[in-house]
């Protein structure tokens, strides 16, 4: 959900604090401001993105999936560096491949797919938590997450 805060003419930010529905509060300080920052929940708060697009200046991978918990369909959006080789797949928590989302030559921009809670077969999987894998050459970003039958 976006927010936009009306700083006038303040460099920088003290503090932020983020309730999160889950009970999770989170604080961030000195963030710079005139800048878009992008929070989620129990992971980070990416900074220092000019034009409000969700590419990561840094270079390193980023994943998030939502809605979570899900019943439908999880969207599965991430970036990485230019030139980066990533591939995607879901886990079961023994550590089982469920489903292989493809590999994908990472650009520097936001790209998504979808999961529909089905395993590589065509078949349904279970309500459960599931783990989102984005694998690189040098790097692993994961995020758990529940699918509701």
């Amino acid at each position: 959900m976006p927010i936009e805060f009306g700083l006038y003419d303040v460099e920088s930010i003290g503090s932020l604090e983020i309730n999160w529905p889950n009970g999770l509060v989170e604080t961030y300080t000195d963030i710079s401001a005139n800048q878009y920052i992008y929070a989620i929940e129990g992971d980070s708060l990416y900074c220092g993105i000019s034009d409000g697009s969700l590419s990561v200046a840094s270079g390193r991978l980023w994943l998030n999936c939502s809605p979570n918990p899900f019943e439908g369909v999880l969207i599965v959006d991430y970036s990485g560096a230019p030139g980066v080789t990533a591939e995607l797949a879901v886990f079961d928590l023994s550590g089982r491949l469920v489903r292989s989302l493809g590999s994908s030559a990472l650009d520097g921009s936001l790209q998504n797919t979808v999961w529909g809670g089905s395993d590589d077969a065509g078949e349904c999987v279970p309500s459960g938590v599931y783990i989102c894998r984005l694998l690189a050459p040098f790097e692993v970003v994961m995020r758990k997450v529940t699918l509701l039958r």
